[in-house]
């Protein structure tokens, strides 16, 4: 497994311990300064775990070997779509005959609360004089457009503490309004011998996931067989802005069903934490979801 955006390293970490057999490298920008901790880290490291804090170019010039999966997420996921297609081209050829890319990805309709947080970071550090000062007032922007509310539930806006100033510069002074539909960001990826697969989250896909105004007018208007254009309407009736999507070799793109197969669900392995819980003083015995509403 490859990871890009690992951070610190601690979830491949994890992950290395439970599968001693498999390889995992995990790679940070070396802007993001994990370097110190990942090093850290290794220390006391299994031996299929490697960490590795690197500039864009550095990576694009490695041979890396081949990977059955690749994450590609985290300080990744704010990269402009020119650097984004590098990086898919190159994770393509380095991407097992079987193996599967899982990438994160800010998307319209709902990215375009993002083209606000811009605009408003670029009018308010046009003010300033050299770029130390416009890091500085990019910043004061994003905390200010937090407190006020505004904009909502922004991902950029979750994210944009951890950032480094070169992420914040690249990402909302430096790069033009650039984001993609889902059927955009699907022509991209076939150029690159790429075909969409579905979501990380695939429940997300469905539409009843949602409620049942939203099932019936998809299922009223939305195309039969069209995989992209199913999940492209989807987006516009609940206004996606964030995708985890999975992408696999174009010559797999006949075994991709159009949308998840929920009869696969009493093949899988099914592992997790769970606890009782109480509700109005009363424990329940059976699932809970979204807070805790009860589950039959």
């Amino acid at each position: 497994m490859l990871e890009l955006g690992a951070g610190e390293g601690y979830t491949l970490y994890s992950q290395a311990l439970m599968y001693p057999n498999s390889r995992f490298v995990g790679v940070e920008l070396e802007s993001e300064n994990s370097l110190s901790s990942q090093q850290a880290l290794l220390g006391s490291a299994p031996d299929n775990l490697a960490l590795f804090s690197l500039s864009l170019d550095d990576l694009l010039s490695q041979d890396i070997g081949e990977y059955d999966y690749i994450i590609i997420h985290g300080s990744f996921s704010w990269l402009s779509n020119d650097i984004r297609d590098q990086l898919l081209a190159f994770c393509q050829q380095h991407l097992s005959p079987q193996g599967c890319i899982a990438i994160e990805w800010e998307c319209h309709p709902g990215a375009k609360i993002n083209e606000i947080i811009r605009d408003a970071v670029q009018i308010h550090s046009s003010l300033a004089n050299d770029i130390e000062t416009q890091i500085a007032s990019s910043r004061a922007m994003l905390s200010w457009l937090k407190l006020n509310g505004v904009t909502g539930e922004a991902a950029f806006l979750k994210s944009s503490d951890t950032l480094s100033d070169l992420l914040i510069s690249h990402s909302l002074l430096q790069t033009p309004n650039e984001y993609r539909y889902l059927l955009e960001f699907a022509g991209v990826i076939e150029t690159f011998g790429l075909a969409y697969v579905g979501d990380l989250l695939p429940w997300t896909e469905l539409a009843a996931h949602y409620d049942e105004k939203i099932q019936h007018l998809h299922n009223v208007l939305s195309p039969l067989n069209n995989k992209i254009l199913i999940q492209q309407y989807l987006d516009f009736a609940v206004n996606r802005g964030t995708r985890f999507s999975l992408l696999t070799h174009s010559d797999n793109a006949q075994t991709v069903s159009v949308l998840p197969d929920l009869t696969k669900l009493k093949d899988l392995r099914w592992a997790g934490s769970f606890r009782r819980q109480s509700l109005q003083g009363r424990i329940l015995n059976t699932l809970t979801a979204n807070g805790l509403t009860p589950q039959q």
